[in-house]
């Protein structure tokens, strides 16, 4: 299945927060839709407000974006769950055609760098027709999350023609994620914006969680550390909470997006890893040299050379433990060379160690004669 040819189903009814509100869409002029720069430039200059410059934005993709699945096969899952594809985005506003990814990340780019933080949101949509691999969009405002569907708010497939109607449906622009929860359903938990997320099973059932027999989930403060995380962590933090989504379903769907994570979390964990080494490495070759061509050392100097030591080893040894929690085949090839640096260091410190003891030995039988 290719992840991205999502079909526009809209099978579920939602209430906009646009409704009841005054959010005025200006248009874009040509000269300023050449680039994402003009375009936010424009948008942040002419829009008053936030909800403005995405209603502005949403509009714009709306009318001049046209969804053609012949561009499913530009890009596959991205493994940076909720990064925008810059380069996707802009070959999206040069093509004017694009599936859900190409929405979704034109939107969230412009709606960026004008100044509204917006999160691509992976997962995959649902009707009564069928389910498959979607993205959208998601906006906080005054720790209140809306959903922002471009793709689906710019027009549908008509199933009886075979052919994509552009109409705007605003259904779709700031929506509450209660109202969209059996329609989209975030490959991370966390995007629910839930205390009582949803498991896959769940969502695909279209069941209700009962408070009462699921644990509450703090996506707030889970958010708030989302964003503060190296990309490392974070993909570790996404892999647990797709592992507690996944609650036993062996759904293909999921277990392939989790897959992917899983193989990008390693190859992230293994580099990190290694540029720790890179520094770790000449340290320790430089100390051990100093100790072997130094015939006295005084005792600051000494518990100095010793805290350091200590302090690389301790490294070392976690990077050990973390390079055995590696699964992916492609990167456990690399992990057993790098076992074998890492234990070739951790030796040599030993080493280096071993000739402090000795010296402090030497120094205190020369101290008693």
């Amino acid at each position: 299945m290719n992840i991205c040819k999502c079909l526009v189903l809209m099978a579920f009814g939602c209430l906009s927060m646009l409704e009841g509100r005054s959010a005025t869409a200006i248009d874009i002029p040509d000269a300023h839709a050449i680039s994402i720069e003009k375009m936010a430039v424009f948008v942040k200059q002419k829009c008053s407000t936030k909800e403005d410059r995405l209603f502005t934005i949403q509009n714009w993709i709306s009318k001049n974006i046209v969804y053609d699945l012949s561009c499913s096969g530009v890009t596959n899952m991205p493994f940076n769950l909720y990064g925008q594809d810059e380069e996707l985005a802009r070959l999206t506003l040069q093509k004017r055609r694009a599936v859900c990814v190409g929405f979704a990340n034109l939107f969230a780019l412009v709606a960026n760098k004008a100044g509204v933080k917006v999160f691509c949101v992976e997962g995959y949509a649902k009707n009564s027709v069928t389910t498959d691999g979607h993205m959208w969009c998601a906006y906080m405002e005054d720790s209140v999350a809306y959903i922002i569907d471009p793709t689906w708010a710019s027009g549908k497939i008509d199933y009886a023609t075979g052919t994509y109607v552009k109409k705007m449906d605003k259904k779709y622009f700031m929506t509450s994620p209660d109202s969209v929860k059996f329609s989209h359903f975030p490959t991370d938990k966390l995007f629910q914006f839930s205390n009582l997320p949803l498991t896959y099973g769940q969502q695909v059932a279209g069941v209700e969680v009962d408070e009462n027999e699921v644990p509450y989930f703090n996506w707030q403060d889970s958010l708030v550390a989302y964003m503060q995380q190296d990309e490392v962590t974070r993909n570790e933090f996404i892999s647990r909470r797709i592992d507690q989504s996944l609650n036993g379903d062996k759904n293909v769907f999921t277990k392939e997006i989790r897959d992917k994570i899983i193989n990008k979390r390693d190859g992230l964990l293994y580099n990190s890893l290694v540029e720790k080494y890179g520094r770790i490495q000449p340290k320790v070759s430089d100390l051990h040299n100093w100790i072997v061509d130094t015939k006295y050392v005084n005792h600051s100097v000494e518990t100095l050379v010793r805290d350091s030591l200590t302090h690389m080893d301790a490294e070392l040894a976690a990077s050990e433990a973390k390079l055995k929690t590696i699964t992916t085949k492609e990167v456990l090839v690399l992990v057993k060379e790098a076992n074998k640096f890492v234990a070739m260091e951790r030796k040599r410190i030993a080493i280096c160690f071993s000739r402090l003891n000795e010296r402090v030995k030497q120094r205190e039988k020369q101290e008693r004669r």
